[in-house]
């Protein structure tokens, strides 16, 4: 479609949807390939993006840079990769809870009424945060940005940026990049290996992308 129709209106679509079929199993090949052809594609950052969270399964953030030679100037992945390697401690200041890294940057001004006792003996190394704002309990990245809002009883990262949530015995799944995967439906969800996600509903099994 791309070949015979260039400059098409669909295009950003196509690519969108080309790079669910590339990235089917989540491997990082399939980003790269996917990011090496359609270079100028809307759809990159969200490959290179998926690329880096499973890129950290096995590897430390900072490697990323080394390893893939891929991300622009001003890229707001390079934000998210010097976040995701500082120790955070939290700071109170005006009854409000805010984070700080341990040489004294600021990462989130305090604008939250609680936060879990396990952050107040510092050295946080998770990737997200949970937080308490005006009541409601949020997920959010080391850099302030919410990638859920809403009811839940506990919260689990399983790998490759997925975090699974739990709400009167059912689960949803959520992606680190804010993508809501599945709602409070299913009685089980897991990350199989990295590749798939294998899901309970209604008594029956099912496997997706």
């Amino acid at each position: 479609f791309l070949r015979n129709n260039p400059g098409s209106p669909y295009t950003a679509e196509a690519e969108r949807q080309i790079l669910e079929i590339y990235a089917a199993d989540n491997s990082m090949n399939a980003y790269m390939q996917f990011i090496e052809k359609y270079p100028r594609s809307p759809a990159r950052k969200v490959a290179t993006d998926m690329l880096y969270h499973r890129f950290k399964v096995n590897r430390a953030p900072q490697d990323f840079i080394a390893r893939f030679n891929i991300l622009n100037p001003g890229d707001s992945l390079s934000l998210i990769i010097a976040a995701d390697t500082a120790l955070l401690v939290p700071v109170y200041d005006l009854e409000k809870y805010g984070f700080m890294s341990s040489d004294g940057k600021m990462f989130i001004q305090p604008a939250f009424e609680d936060i879990p006792s396990k952050y107040f003996c510092g050295n946080i190394e998770d990737d997200v945060l949970e937080v308490e704002e005006n009541g409601e309990r949020k997920i959010i990245s080391r850099l302030g940005h919410v990638i859920y809002s809403g009811e839940f009883e506990t919260w689990e990262d399983i790998g490759s940026g997925l975090i699974r949530l739990q709400r009167n015995q059912v689960f949803a799944l959520v992606h680190k990049l804010g993508k809501r995967i599945l709602d409070f439906n299913y009685e089980k969800i897991e990350n199989l290996e990295n590749t798939f996600i294998s899901y309970q509903y209604d008594g029956k099994w099912g496997l997706m992308s």
